[in-house]
């Protein structure tokens, strides 16, 4: 069972809090398929993420919906002391929580 359809189950209101911007910007990172870069016009284009088949080699890249949930997850961790700020950071942090559910679920 992926990730995807763990979130498609799941009541839309519990994930309204996560910022579609970060998921954007992660996704241009790690998503599967194309996804959208800007240049520095804020033009933008089509294109493979910049690390999503290095990262993610059985899937080529993680969804929008596996972002998401990733993202909640990240956001629960918060604390005082490595409070979630939607930067890089939490980017990286976000990442290895998919990368360890692709793990767990490749194990079964």
């Amino acid at each position: 069972m992926s990730i995807g359809y763990i979130y498609d189950s799941i009541k839309e209101e519990m994930f309204s809090d996560v910022d579609m911007e970060f998921v954007d910007y992660v996704h241009g990172f790690y998503g599967s398929g194309k996804v959208m870069h800007y240049d520095e016009d804020e033009k933008g284009y089509e294109g493979d993420s910049i690390y999503g088949k290095e990262f993610f080699p059985s899937t080529g890249g993680v969804t929008k919906a596996e972002i998401i949930m990733a993202t909640k997850i990240r956001m629960l961790m918060s604390s005082k002391n490595f409070p979630f700020d939607g930067d890089s950071m939490d980017r990286e942090v976000v990442r290895d929580i998919m990368m360890e559910a692709q793990e767990k679920a490749n194990e079964k």
